[in-house]
């Protein structure tokens, strides 16, 4: 698409934290981070960031 920075927004804290973190995760959902990690390689600046939900 042409995107060199983007910002992935979301309500659990737990998720946002383990995305920035460059270790493997072993939780359930550890196959969806696993794919967000393989995509952080393709933008130049990848910001993760918590939002309250409400």
């Amino acid at each position: 698409m042409g995107f060199n920075s983007i910002t992935i927004m979301g309500d659990s804290k737990t998720i946002i934290n383990k995305c920035k973190k460059k270790a493997r995760d072993k939780s359930v959902l550890g196959a969806i981070i696993d794919d967000i990690q393989s995509i952080k390689t393709r933008f130049q600046k990848i910001t993760f960031r918590f939002i309250q939900r409400t």
